[in-house]
């Protein structure tokens, strides 16, 4: 087995060593990615072209045809490691970012005053400092 390639041979067909990467859960239908994922959670792959891919884009492009230029591919089952293209859809950033939101998935919720992670004092402090006549010094 080569250091750089999963694989155990590399003259198997491409699509071959694909299907042999991912396992299938019987419960959910995700096809659960097994070989090099990326930080984000999305699995990758070597098509053997010269260029690494995501393995749920090869996956769709394998099963479903090409991705419109500037295109997501996108996760019915929000499952990053899924390469199942019964679970994925084609949608624009805007489509993506409302899907996510929709499903209480977006990462970015901003929070104001001592709801967020960052806040130093509560908002009964705020208020009084806000109608405090004293100096900055005292306060």
């Amino acid at each position: 087995m080569s250091k750089f390639h999963n694989a155990p041979n590399r003259s198997k067909p491409v699509l071959d060593a694909f299907h042999e990467k991912y396992k299938v859960d019987p419960k959910t239908g995700c096809w659960n990615w097994t070989a090099s994922l990326m930080q984000t959670g999305y699995g990758q792959f070597n098509p053997r072209n010269g260029k690494i891919v995501t393995a749920h884009r090869f996956s769709y492009q394998t099963h479903k045809g090409e991705i419109p230029k500037g295109m997501f591919v996108c996760h019915t089952c929000d499952n990053r490691a899924c390469v199942n293209p019964d679970h994925l859809w084609i949608g624009t950033n805007a489509e993506n970012l409302k899907d996510m939101r929709e499903k209480g998935r977006a990462v970015y919720s901003p929070q104001r005053g001592e709801d967020n992670h960052s806040s130093k004092i509560s908002a009964k402090d705020a208020e009084f400092i806000f109608l405090s006549c004293e100096k900055q010094s005292v306060l």
